[in-house]
């Protein structure tokens, strides 16, 4: 792809857009290295392609958890004039939160206040997130609530989850199972995404049912079952005890697989091994060899 990038560049009647930019950079940042995205992000000249390119550069900082780099980057986005969108304003936040610094989270709410940055779904469960590790669970509710009057965002499934999360870690069981209930409403009956992500929070609070319920739910929506919900399925019902049901979910799978994915057949093996149940484990062992 970076060769017809390039090729694309040296032809005289081709010319690059704004967002052919952002691409090459991305693959530059995938297949080498960040300083040389860094490269060829400084030596681009039309404002529209920095831009569009200041998203997967800001992203790979991020990636690499480099708070220095990441803000001394947005410093220069805003003193250059640049726009800088709720998106920019969500990867800088993401990077706080994954280096414990809540704080700056809520530094940056403020920010993007001040500037009438609006917020997106994103943001919101961002925010909520420092909240709960700032100053607890009263704060994260203020919040939500200010989501609830934003007539600019749509509260879905994630953001359920995320107070799920929230409510379950202050146990709060009760709450954060009322929370998943209204998940499983916003819940897409066309598209997939989603669904894991509920199984996982029931998971999380030993709830089977929960579990169970959302796996059958998975099965309505149309299309092929990714061997990736296959997995989650399974980690779920182990997770809540039930091996027995593991063992259903991959026979499932094995049943309509089209490919054999030793991933899949791991996640029991692993369950066999951490319960000592060394001749199921042999024998599921000796099965994947037999089918190489």
């Amino acid at each position: 792809m970076l060769q017809i990038f390039s090729w694309m560049e040296s032809c005289n009647s081709l010319q690059l857009s704004s967002w052919d930019h952002a691409a090459r950079l991305d693959l530059i940042a995938k297949g080498y290295s960040t300083s040389q995205a860094e490269e060829y992000y400084n030596k681009l000249q039309s404002p529209a392609a920095r831009q569009a390119a200041s998203s997967p550069l800001l992203h790979c900082y991020v990636t690499e958890r480099n708070v220095q780099k990441a803000e001394y980057f947005m410093a220069q986005l805003q003193s250059h004039g640049l726009p800088v969108d709720p998106h920019s304003f969500n990867e800088i936040m993401k990077l706080y939160v994954a280096t414990c610094q809540y704080e700056k989270v809520l530094s940056v709410i403020d920010l993007m206040k001040r500037n009438n940055i609006p917020r997106n779904v994103l943001s919101y469960n961002l925010w909520m997130n420092a909240c709960a590790e700032v100053s607890g669970v009263a704060s994260v509710q203020s919040v939500f609530q200010e989501m609830l009057n934003d007539e600019t965002v749509e509260v879905g499934w994630s953001t359920y989850c995320t107070l799920a999360n929230i409510f379950r870690k202050n146990g709060l069981n009760t709450k954060a199972q009322a929370c998943l209930r209204k998940a499983e409403t916003k819940l897409s009956p066309t598209g997939r995404l989603g669904y894991s992500f509920v199984m996982t929070c029931y998971a999380a609070l030993n709830d089977s049912d929960g579990v169970m319920r959302l796996w059958e739910a998975s099965k309505s929506v149309p299309g092929r079952i990714p061997t990736a919900n296959y997995m989650t399925a399974m980690l779920c019902s182990i997770k809540v005890g039930d091996i027995s049901q593991a063992e259903w979910i991959f026979g499932s799978w094995e049943g309509g697989c089209r490919k054999h994915d030793v991933r899949v057949s791991n996640v029991l093996l692993g369950a066999y091994v951490r319960n000592r149940w060394i001749e199921k484990a042999e024998r599921l062992h000796l099965q994947m060899l037999e089918k190489g």
